[in-house]
């Protein structure tokens, strides 16, 4: 899954209000272009984990930095509903008039909100290990403890997760192993096997240490929009949505998955027994990038 050397395409993109969007790319240069959203922690250089399916697939994959992630600049109040104006001006630089999505994790509701903001630009859409909104936590859904921690911190007390991302970035960054370390002990036999593949690992490495090379303000914005109310009308995705979420991921849980399966319109989901929060990435990589290798224009 993991080359030993990725080959990576790095790009800035200066927006229209001058602020710098970062985005790389791996696959094939003139395949279908599809425009990855990372998840939380994370950066553009996720990409790098599945350049060798990208480039099998005929699919030119493009991570975006998100604002105040990696080296994009921050955008301080930025909304959900802010994304998709940035990626549409992303899309314009890079000469995709039409694109697919693919949003992981923390990065699924920015993919849904451009699926609903922008529905003339997208042609397919997938959502992988997709993080739902505060509202759809439930009790004893399995959530890992931080994890529900942390959202109902940024729900009812917002003014706390500045400070906390403040302090908490720069120490993820340093301590990387240290992290990943504790999500092997509390993870499932899938997930702990990805997580201890060294070639993984060490892309996993680079892209987080990159998501916090600014600091945590990128988190702390992401983890606003989180904890508040999405504010998003499905019934204007247009696009046809493709759900994949493992039944044994413990960091989001598959209740969350099923609240947004039951909100968007004609979503295809698959659940899959067995797998984790990362292990649903590696193993099902090839079959996403071929739903995703449809030209959008279609």
């Amino acid at each position: 899954m993991v080359g030993e050397d990725p080959i990576v395409i790095e790009h800035r993109i200066e927006l229209p209000d001058g602020r710098v969007l970062a985005a790389a790319e791996v696959g094939d240069p003139g395949g279908v272009p599809v425009l990855y959203a990372h998840g939380f922690p994370g950066s553009r250089l996720g990409v790098g984990l599945v350049e060798a399916e990208a480039v099998r697939g005929g699919v030119r994959l493009i991570g975006l930095d998100r604002p105040g992630w990696g080296e994009s600049s921050p955008c301080r109040g930025r909304r959900l509903t802010d994304w998709p104006r940035d990626v549409a001006a992303a899309a314009d630089t890079l000469g995709c008039p039409r694109f697919n999505l693919l949003g992981v994790s923390g990065g699924s509701p920015f993919t849904l909100a451009c699926a609903a903001g922008i529905p003339g630009r997208v042609g397919r859409v997938a959502l992988v290990c997709g993080l739902g909104p505060v509202e759809a936590m439930r009790a004893g859904d399995g959530m890992m403890w931080h994890n529900r921690l942390g959202l109902g911190l940024a729900s009812r007390t917002p003014w706390l997760v500045r400070p906390v991302m403040g302090l908490a970035g720069p120490l993820l960054r340093r301590f990387f192993d240290v992290a990943i370390d504790n999500l092997v002990r509390h993870a499932g036999p899938a997930d702990r096997e990805v997580l201890t593949d060294p070639a993984i690992r060490e892309v996993l490495g680079r892209e987080f240490r990159e998501a916090f090379r600014h600091g945590g303000g990128g988190a702390a914005a992401d983890g606003l929009i989180y904890g508040a109310a999405w504010d998003l009308d499905f019934g204007k995705i247009e696009a046809p949505v493709f759900l994949w979420h493992g039944e044994d991921d413990p960091i989001v849980p598959p209740t969350m998955a099923r609240w947004v399966a039951e909100r968007v319109p004609g979503i295809r989901t698959t659940y899959s027994p067995g797998d984790g929060h990362f292990s649903i990435v590696v193993r099902r990589i090839p079959e996403i990038l071929e739903v995703l290798g449809t030209d959008p224009a279609c």
